[in-house]
C-alpha cells in the first residue's frame, strides 16, 4: 500500500465508517447519507460506495481501504484519524456534535481539529451533526441532506476534471 497516490479514475470510492464510537453520540449509522450517494450521486457518477466499521479492521485494512477512496465520511474521533493516508486530492467528512453532552462530558472535536485541517493534501469539510439533549430532536433536516448531497457531488466534479 502506497499513501498518498493518486485518486484513481472512476468507479469513484466513497468510504462510510459507520459506528466508529462506543460511545452512543458518537455512534452513527449514516444510512440516509449512504441512500443519498448510491441513489442521487449515482445517477451522475460511477461511485463505490463502502460501508465499514473501522475499529473492526486491522490498522492495515484500514490503510489499504482509505488510500484508495476519494472521499471518506466520518464521525470525528479515532476513525477520523486514518484520513492521513488518503490520497492526495480526495476529501474528508468530518461530522461532529455541535453541542457538547451534559450527561457525558462529550465536547467538540478539539483534539481532532488540528490535525485534520493541516493535513495538506486533501480536503477537510466539518459538518455539524444535530442530536437529541432530553427530549429534544435538533436534525439533520432536509437543508442538512441536500447541503450533503451537493457538497459530495462538488467533491466529485473537483476530482474528476483533475
Amino acid at each position: 500500500v502506497a499513501p498518498h497516490k493518486a485518486i484513481s479514475k472512476a468507479p469513484y470510492k466513497v468510504v462510510f465508517n459507520v459506528h466508529s464510537s462506543s460511545t452512543s453520540i458518537r455512534s452513527v449509522h449514516f444510512n440516509d447519507h449512504i441512500k443519498i450517494v448510491k441513489e442521487r450521486i449515482g445517477l451522475k457518477y460511477d461511485v463505490d460506495v463502502q460501508v465499514v466499521t473501522m475499529s473492526h479492521l486491522s490498522l492495515v485494512e484500514q490503510v489499504d481501504l482509505v488510500s484508495g477512496a476519494t472521499i471518506l465520511v466520518t464521525m470525528c474521533g479515532g476513525g477520523a484519524v486514518t484520513s492521513m493516508f488518503l490520497p492526495k486530492g480526495a476529501s474528508l467528512f468530518v461530522f461532529f456534535n455541535e453541542k457538547a453532552d451534559k450527561r457525558t462530558g462529550n465536547a467538540m472535536p478539539r483534539l481532532d481539529w488540528d490535525l485534520l485541517n493541516n493535513l495538506s493534501h486533501i480536503r477537510t469539510h466539518w459538518l455539524p451533526r444535530p442530536q437529541r439533549f432530553g427530549t429534544k430532536y435538533e436534525g439533520p433536516r432536509a437543508a442538512d441532506f441536500e447541503a450533503f448531497a451537493r457538497l459530495v457531488e462538488h467533491e466529485l466534479d473537483v476530482v474528476s476534471h483533475t
